[in-house]
């Protein structure tokens, strides 16, 4: 994965979106990694309602070795749609490899449950939403987790899904870097860092959204978790963008739907599923 990548609208700083009528939490500690603490930020309405709220846990992108959680790109506009939003900051992979960033989001997960009365969020209405690598954190996350501990949706634009598929060749790339070594050196590492390898059929509602022309996640990775999904009878939906690469940049054409378009779908997505 390519860290040269900017995300035009995954990335908005926040700062740059209207907050009015909105309480931004900022630095709250989660948890600690090896002697490391681990924030986040929560975004929710100024008046309280009394009533708990769903919330979306936002994981940010940057390949495992970038990135911030104030980068929520939709935070606002979810939060007067009627959500909570947590958008977290997690250990990148220059510091700590894998499995550091999964244990964080579980611990982030945790955090949420707990702190639930203190912030009014229903913890029967968990959603996780997160771009490129957030949104592998994310599909590994709502994937991996059984029973009780399952949330309810999860959405990903352009993430990997399937790292035993040859998705990673070259020796510098972004995924040998986040798991710590080569396919041949460590296949069983490659195989549970994979979202793919967990489908069930009491899998929660999944969303995925790929560019058809994305040369850094190839859209095929989407393709392999929409057809182990769509298999083991789990509820899912699947957009591909034409004329899109990463981040839904134009490549080759006019992108079939556009920011505002793709915004709206994962809005409606989480209405439907957590609101209705």
């Amino acid at each position: 994965m390519k860290t040269a990548i900017l995300f035009v609208f995954l990335a908005l700083p926040v700062a740059a979106q209207d907050l009015r009528g909105i309480e931004v939490l900022r630095d709250l500690e989660y948890g600690k990694g090896e002697g490391t603490s681990l924030k986040l930020d929560l975004y929710r309405p100024e008046v309280s309602t009394m009533q708990p709220k769903p919330v979306i846990l936002y994981i940010h992108g940057g390949g495992w070795r970038g990135g911030d959680k104030r980068k929520a790109a939709m935070a606002a506009d979810l939060v007067r749609r009627g959500f909570i939003l947590v958008s977290i900051n997690y250990r990148l992979s220059g510091k700590a490899k894998y499995p550091a960033a999964i244990d964080d989001c579980r611990t982030a997960l945790q955090w949420i449950r707990e702190k639930a009365p203190k912030y009014q969020i229903d913890t029967s209405r968990i959603g996780v939403l997160g771009p490129s690598a957030g949104g592998h954190l994310s599909l590994l996350l709502a994937l991996s987790l059984a029973g009780e501990d399952r949330v309810q949706a999860v959405c990903s634009w352009f993430g990997p899904t399937d790292f035993t598929s040859g998705y990673e060749k070259k020796s510098n790339s972004a995924a040998w870097v986040f798991l710590g070594g080569s396919p041949s050196e460590l296949p069983e590492v490659y195989r549970e860092a994979s979202p793919a390898t967990y489908v069930s059929k009491d899998d929660p509602p999944v969303f995925l959204i790929h560019g058809d022309k994305d040369t850094t996640v190839d859209i095929e990775q989407s393709e392999i978790l929409y057809k182990k999904l769509k298999e083991a009878g789990v509820k899912v939906d699947f957009l591909r963008v034409k004329n899109a690469g990463h981040g839904f940049r134009p490549a080759g054409g006019r992108p079939s739907h556009s920011k505002a378009e793709i915004q709206e779908k994962t809005f409606a997505f989480f209405e439907r599923v957590l609101l209705e």
